[in-house]
């Protein structure tokens, strides 16, 4: 089936829609409903549509009244008693295998998907997911402000986060602003952090250290501008000049090196650049000629302090501007990774499993493995599949769903052949394994078959032999042996 996508605003009839596809789908062949995924992203639109199939499928088997029968008549191009008999056999073949009508939330699928993989993972298979995240959250944050009076490091980030609540005049309950820093470990943003992302987050000294490099960023960046700024103010105090002096009076553009020199710097407009290497630019007709030729006299200085001063703000205000804010928010990272550091302890004693890990788990799953097959082991075979509110789909929960939508559309029931060839080679390297492996053995362990102490008739002995060649050399045991 090629692929499809609605676009259709709520109430618009879009479950209507997939429940007709699903339909043409069974319809023509009975026995593909176990072959359908469709995927939903609320437990009520899950149980609308399980329902609608259910109830319409009833409908259309005892002949009353129904929206789909005259759009499957057309599609599919049955006769009402063909629509009713095939209904009849839909009807007792979705009641009889329920559990195989493949109606789901996203997030159920793929927990179906990792329970069939816990022993990859590492995860214990009785785990349980916990739904609610608000209260692990809190429970979290309340061990955090336990810790705090014995841990500096934690106490003085807490005591920063509190300080900027204050100087921005927000609330400072600091319970309520560590909650909030702690939701966002189960948005996808911080668990796409890379693993060495996260240790070094989890490095106090590097965090310490980090900080610092930081501040000798955004210090070195100050640091050059005043320099410019003060040789330029300099030089203009010692040919008794003002910014009022130059093209603009009061507004003129060497206000910006007094920016420069006091920390007041905020950019430079497009004035300011179209003087860079333009001297008649920096007086005006009406200039007195003796200040004019004073200007004259540091524009070959100033000009080059002002261009420099220039290209060094374009090529680094960037890096400014991230040291500024990574420095002034860092400790909300050591913060968190706290917080994260309660919440996985907190699982692992209860034996738990959050509900947002669900799709970063099978991210990582899916990573570096065969995609083809990865959701077959999970005991179905998809051959259609159907997603309800795409808009709705996170980055990663479209990266773990798009192998099999691919798959599907590419290779539709080639797949399926090309999966039970694979599963029945890999049962036959299995069996030659073990049977290499218990002959073999058999051969090296001291003493034979014939080592008892009773001796062995030597007739009864040359029949053993001969029947169970073991009067063969060991290749050729072995080959009568498999």
């Amino acid at each position: 089936m090629p692929l499809q996508i609605y676009k259709a605003s709520a109430g618009s009839g879009k479950t209507f829609a997939l429940t007709l596809e699903f339909f043409k789908i069974v319809f023509a062949v009975p026995g593909e409903y176990k072959n359908v995924l469709a995927v939903t992203f609320t437990n009520k639109a899950t149980g609308e549509m399980k329902s609608r199939i259910v109830c319409e499928l009833n409908k259309l088997a005892v002949g009353e009244k129904s929206d789909y029968r005259e759009e499957l008549k057309r599609s599919l191009g049955l006769t009402d008693g063909q629509i009713r008999t095939r209904a009849e056999t839909l009807r007792t073949l979705v009641l009889h295998d329920y559990g195989r009508l493949s109606v789901t939330t996203i997030d159920k699928f793929f927990q179906r998907v990792i329970k069939a993989f816990t022993k990859e993972l590492g995860i214990f298979p009785g785990y349980n997911v916990e739904l609610d995240s608000d209260y692990v959250l809190a429970r979290a944050v309340d061990q955090v402000m336990q810790r705090m009076n014995a841990d500096w490091d934690l106490r003085a980030w807490v005591m920063e986060l509190m300080s900027a609540s204050v100087e921005d005049a927000r609330s400072w309950n600091v319970k309520d602003k560590i909650a909030t820093l702690g939701k966002e470990l189960f948005g996808e943003r911080y668990m796409l952090f890379e693993e060495r992302v996260k240790r070094h987050i989890n490095d106090r000294e590097f965090l310490r250290a980090y900080r610092l490099f930081l501040r000798q960023v955004a210090e070195e960046f100050e640091r050059r501008l005043r320099a410019y700024g003060d040789a330029a103010c300099g030089l203009m105090a010692e040919q008794g000049l003002q910014p009022s002096d130059f093209k603009g009076g009061t507004r003129s553009f060497a206000n910006y090196f007094l920016k420069m020199r006091d920390g007041t710097l905020e950019g430079f407009s497009d004035t300011v650049r179209n003087v860079v290497d333009n001297l008649e630019a920096w007086t005006t007709k009406k200039t007195d000629p003796a200040t004019k030729a004073r200007v004259e006299a540091v524009f070959p200085d100033l000009n080059e302090w002002l261009k420099n001063s220039i290209a060094y703000y374009d090529g680094h205000l960037r890096a400014y501007n991230s040291a500024r804010m990574l420095s002034d928010n860092l400790y909300q990272l050591g913060i968190m990774q706290d917080l994260y550091g309660e919440i996985r302890s907190y699982c692992e004693e209860k034996g738990l499993m959050l509900l947002s890990d669900t799709t970063h788990i099978l991210n990582v799953l899916i990573a570096g493995n065969d995609t083809s097959f990865l959701f077959e082991k999970t005991g179905n075979f998809y051959k259609h599949v159907m997603i309800d509110e795409f808009q709705d789909t996170s980055a990663m929960q479209w990266a773990n769903f798009r192998p099999l939508v691919v798959n599907t559309l590419a290779e539709g029931g080639k797949a399926m052949l090309r999966y039970a060839l694979k599963r029945v080679l890999l049962a036959v390297v299995t069996v030659f394994l073990v049977a290499a492996i218990a002959f073999f053995a058999m051969h090296c362990i001291p003493g034979g078959p014939f080592d008892t102490e009773k001796a062995t008739d030597p007739a009864t002995k040359a029949a053993l032999i001969s029947r169970f060649h073991l009067d063969r050399g060991i290749p050729e045991q072995f080959w009568l042996y498999l």
